[in-house]
């Protein structure tokens, strides 16, 4: 896996509530607070404030965002669509918020992660697979719900939370692993001439 890089936050996006304050829960949210860090400048849109048109342009560029994103997320499945689906649908039936199960430039497979994680820890690989949806604290490891550490009950920021089994590709171990289970394509270097 190669190494990744150090992305500096410049900043800060808010789910907040109708008072302003900002809200862990994204069900709970009526709207959304960005803060560029290096000015403190910061845009706040709230949902009842929003004429008719504007609602429907954002839903649709937020519906093409999220879906581009779990499709990104998922190219090793023989339909990405597939995840996008299966998390819109999720929202649409449960009212419940589920996070991406990919991050940004990291794609995996979750069964061949499982797969990896028994190999190196030793533990059942139905143990890391039931795991696999969860959010996590990246510091501990435990496991957060609606915004609280299910160890504590303490508060987690979002930004510090990320999905169980990016973390587990933070482990070299676990990312070694991970690649001996799925090669990455071996793609040609372009030689000087062809340009």
């Amino acid at each position: 896996m190669a190494p990744k890089t150090e992305r500096k936050q410049i900043a800060e996006r808010e789910w907040i509530d109708a008072s302003g304050a900002a809200v862990t829960d994204k069900m709970a949210a009526t709207g959304v607070k960005y803060t560029l860090l290096s000015t403190g400048s910061s845009i706040v849109r709230q949902y009842k404030d929003a004429p008719e048109h504007e609602r429907i342009a954002m839903y649709c560029f937020g519906c093409h965002t999220a879906i581009g994103n779990e499709v990104n997320s998922h190219k090793d499945w023989p339909d990405p669509v597939e995840a996008a689906r299966e998390r819109m649908d999720y929202l649409r039936e449960t009212g419940e918020w589920r996070e991406p199960t990919g991050r940004g430039g990291i794609r995996y497979n979750r069964e061949a992660l499982a797969n990896a994680m028994h190999e190196v820890f030793g533990k059942p690989v139905e143990y890391f697979a039931e795991r696999m949806e969860w959010r996590v604290q990246r510091a501990t490891g435990h496991q957060v719900l609606e915004g609280k550490s299910v160890v504590d009950g303490k508060d987690v920021a979002d930004k510090d939370t990320v999905l169980y089994g990016t973390r587990a590709l933070d482990h070299p171990d676990v990312a070694a692993a991970y690649d001996r289970l799925v090669p990455k394509a071996q793609v040609a270097v372009p030689t000087a001439e062809s340009f």
